[in-house]
This record gives structure tokens, sequence and C-alpha cells, in this order.
């Protein structure tokens, strides 16, 4: 699955992170079977980057899902699985390890690269907390959701502005469909 494309400096990058059963092979069981990886594409350097906080878990999905956007792309992709991938200790952070790699990869890496610089996609060294992960998400959440009610529906009263919900903004519009 391809889960978003970014376009910047002329230069196209594919995000995808795949949830898949995980292999029968691995002797680390995942809460609910599944487990997340990530799939780093660039297609200017015709590479899939693969990172796997449980390694092998993915290895095969993620070959086939390069292959597949080879076909997509009517390109041949390399395939690079990172062995130096921060590696979970339980079955249940693999998402919390894919966001805060995607993060890190955006923000330290891809957006602060020159034009033509050769940017090392290594996570080799990298330490990821994912108690700190998911407390980073929550706090982006919240800031979100913070946003969302500043930005909630205003209507004009007879005489000032009257905040509505949701709710309430369905329901008056009911009311005057009934009206007309």
């Amino acid at each position: 699955m391809i889960a978003g494309t970014l376009q910047w400096r002329k230069v196209t990058h594919h995000r995808a992170s795949r949830d898949t059963k995980q292999n029968k092979d691995s002797n680390t069981s995942s809460a609910g079977g599944s487990h997340w990886s990530l799939l780093v594409v660039s297609v200017v350097d015709a590479v899939a980057f693969h990172y796997d906080s449980l390694l092998p878990a993915n290895r095969d999905e993620a070959i086939t899902t390069t292959r597949k956007l080879s076909k997509l792309l009517n390109q041949n992709l390399h395939f690079l699985d990172l062995p130096d991938s921060p590696q979970q200790e339980n079955g249940s952070d693999c998402g919390v390890f894919v966001c805060v790699q995607m993060k890190h990869l955006l923000v330290r890496k891809l957006l602060v690269a020159h034009n033509k610089e050769k940017i090392n996609m290594s996570m080799g060294g990298k330490h990821l907390d994912a108690s700190q992960g998911r407390k980073e998400m929550l706090r982006i959440i919240e800031a979100f959701r913070r946003e969302g009610e500043k930005r909630r529906s205003y209507v004009e009263g007879p005489s000032h502005l009257l905040p509505m919900t949701r709710t309430d903004s369905a329901k008056k519009i009911i009311k005057s469909e009934y009206k007309q």
C-alpha cells in the first residue's frame, strides 16, 4: 500500500508502510497477529529501503511490495534490507517504531539534504524509545484536537457569534430543509 507521495525539490519519494501477517517463522509474536515495517522508496535513486524492527519478520512482504511498486512505476527498484534498523523489545511496538523512524528520516535526513547531496539512510546507532514515541504521538494528536476546536464552525446570531458543534450544525441544516 502506498501511504503517500511527497514531491520535494523535484525529487519524488513514495513512502509505504505495510500491515501484514507476521511470518510464521518468526519466534516473536506481535499483538493482533500483524507486524508493521517501513519501506521508503527513492524513485530518483531506484532504491527501496526496508526498516524492520523485528528482523526478518516482514522481509518477504517488503520484497513483494518492492516488486509490485517496480511494476507500477515501470522502473526496476533495488531492494535494500537495512539490518541496522533499531529493534523493538516486545511484540507491540512496531507501529510506534514505524512512526518514529518516518519522522526521523524525514525531519533529520530528507528535508535537510541539499539537492545533489547523497543521503545516508541508515538508522544504525539510533536508539528508539517507544514510550517517548507514544508520548510524542499523543502531543501531536492533542495539538491537532486543540486546533480543531479553535476552528469550530460559527454562525451569526442576532447580536453575536454562536459557537456550533457539528451536532448543532447538522440539526440546524435538517431543520432548515424541513422549513422549505
